[in-house]
């Protein structure tokens, strides 16, 4: 009590129960709460920055692994059954090569049909054959209207090919009129006055 008779109380941060236990009071309580258990956003604050985004990454990881690995799978079965489903492709059959094909078409002999005589064959051999009605000729021809030198066949790359060599009645290869060497297969038709050749293999 003061001097002027007027008493002030101080502020009391505790008092007694009647059976004298002390009582908290709403101070005492913010103390003992402050003071108790960490609250989790404190947790939280505790943990490192880093820490947290390495274990999204790590989980992040391990989301994508385990999709991947899911759509592997998926994509094997599906190949799979498409492959057994698909049919099996033919064997090829493997076609003739050009050189085969090529010397299938290659000359080996002439037949010559002369007018009012009898045929005669001439093997095609690695030189070239002049055909004509004059002895120079390498074939002769008994015809009044070839001449004495009328044409020449000639080696050609392996094969072989007709040349004119200044006839009077000229030269004809399957009906056309040769002009220039022109290359000869089988089954080619020669003509020389009323003479006909046949190319054979």
């Amino acid at each position: 009590m003061s001097a002027g008779g007027s008493s002030t109380s101080a502020p009391r941060t505790a008092r007694r129960s009647t059976g004298g236990a002390l009582l908290s009071t709403p101070s005492t309580r913010a103390t003992r709460s402050s003071s108790g258990t960490p609250s989790s956003s404190s947790w939280r604050a505790d943990v490192p920055v880093e820490l947290l985004t390495l274990l999204k990454f790590v989980l992040l990881g391990l989301l994508y692994l385990f999709v991947g690995r899911t759509v592997r799978v998926f994509a094997g079965e599906l190949g799979h059954s498409r492959r057994k489903a698909a049919p099996s492709p033919r064997p090829a059959v493997a076609a003739p090569s050009e050189p085969n094909r090529r010397s299938r078409r290659i000359p080996k002999e002439l037949v010559l049909h002369p007018p009012g005589g009898a045929s005669q064959v001439v093997p095609l051999s690695g030189h070239g054959v002049v055909l004509g009605r004059g002895t120079t000729a390498d074939v002769h021809v008994e015809d009044v209207y070839v001449s004495d030198e009328h044409a020449e066949i000639l080696p050609d790359d392996g094969s072989w090919s007709i040349r004119d060599l200044g006839s009077t009645n000229g030269t004809f290869l399957n009906g056309a009129k040769v002009t220039r060497p022109t290359p000869l297969a089988v089954g080619d038709q020669l003509r020389f006055g009323k003479t006909r050749v046949e190319l054979r293999r």
